[in-house]
C-alpha cells in the first residue's frame, strides 16, 4: 500500500508520522512528487491510499458537501479516469481498547458516472454518511467550506 503525505513542517512529527505508516507496511508517497510516482505505482497494479477530504491544491472546485459548496479533492477521481483505476473507498474509525477499524464501501468504477463531477458527489455522499456515523472521529483542521487555497489562511 503506497499512502500520499504532505510533509509535516516539524521533522519530529514527520518522523513520529512516517514511523507509525511504516510499521504499518505503509509506504509514503511525498505530496510533491506524488502524481508521478503514483502513476507508477497504479502502473503496477499496488493500491494507493488518497485523502478524500482535504484538497490539497490552491483550486477552488466545488461539490455538495453536507449541504453546502465545499472544496474537496479532485486528485482520487483524476487518478481513476486516467488510469482506469477503481475508487475503493475506505474509512478508519478507533474502536473501544484502541484498536483501528476499518470499513471498506463499494468500489466506484469510473465509466459507471456521468463524469467527475459526479464521482466526486458519489464520493462526498460517502463522506457524509461515514461522518455522520462517528462525527467525534472527523478531525479537519481547515474549513472546507469558506474559500481557502492550499496552506495558506482562509479568505473569509
Amino acid at each position: 500500500l503506497r499512502v500520499i503525505a504532505l510533509p509535516e513542517p516539524n521533522p519530529r512529527v514527520d518522523r513520529f508520522f512516517s514511523e507509525r505508516r511504516s510499521r504499518r507496511g505503509m509506504k509514503v508517497i511525498p505530496a510533491g512528487q506524488a502524481v508521478r510516482d503514483v502513476l507508477r505505482a497504479l502502473q503496477r497494479r499496488e493500491m494507493v491510499g488518497v485523502l478524500a477530504d482535504r484538497d490539497y491544491t490552491p483550486r477552488q472546485d466545488r461539490v455538495v458537501f453536507f449541504g453546502e459548496p465545499a472544496r474537496l479533492p479532485r486528485g482520487p477521481v483524476w487518478l481513476a479516469g486516467h488510469t482506469g483505476a477503481t475508487i475503493l473507498p475506505g474509512f478508519m474509525t478507533y474502536e473501544e481498547g484502541g484498536r483501528l477499524r476499518l470499513r471498506i464501501r463499494e468500489p466506484l468504477f469510473p465509466g459507471d458516472f456521468e463524469g467527475p463531477d459526479a464521482i466526486r458527489q458519489a464520493i462526498a455522499r460517502l463522506l457524509e454518511e461515514e461522518i455522520g456515523r462517528t462525527p467525534h472521529q472527523w478531525y479537519m483542521f481547515r474549513d472546507l467550506w469558506r474559500d481557502d487555497s492550499y496552506g495558506g489562511p482562509s479568505a473569509r
